[in-house]
C-alpha cells in the first residue's frame, strides 16, 4: 500500500510476519490504553514501513529522529495506524 506524506511516497508492508512483528503487540496495547511512547511509535513505524522517500532507512530507528513531528512523524503514524486498523478489520472477517 502506498501513501503520500508531506509530498513523499511511503510504501507500507502488505504482510507483517508474525514472529518478526510480535513485539508490536505491547505497543498496540499501550496505544489502546492511550499511552504511546516515542520508542513504541518508532517500533510500529519501522515494522510497517517498507520504503520511503525520506532520508535514511525506515527500518533504522535513527532515521526517525530528525523527522518533523507535525508534518512527517505524526502523519506517518496516522497512516500506519489506519493501515493496521484496516488489516485488523479484515482479519476479523
Amino acid at each position: 500500500m502506498e501513501v503520500t506524506v508531506n509530498g513523499k511516497k511511503v510504501t507500507l508492508r502488505d504482510r507483517l510476519p508474525a514472529k518478526q512483528s510480535w513485539p508490536l503487540m505491547g505497543a498496540l496495547q499501550n496505544m489502546s490504553n492511550g499511552k504511546l511512547e516515542y520508542d513504541d511509535a518508532v517500533m510500529l513505524l519501522k515494522t510497517a514501513i517498507e520504503s520511503w522517500e525520506f532520508a535514511g532507512d525506515p527500518t533504522d530507528a535513527a532515521s526517525y529522529e530528525t523527522l518533523d513531528l507535525f508534518s512527517e512523524m505524526m502523519p506517518l503514524a496516522n497512516e500506519v495506524g489506519q493501515g493496521m486498523l484496516a488489516k485488523l478489520s479484515q482479519a476479523k472477517n
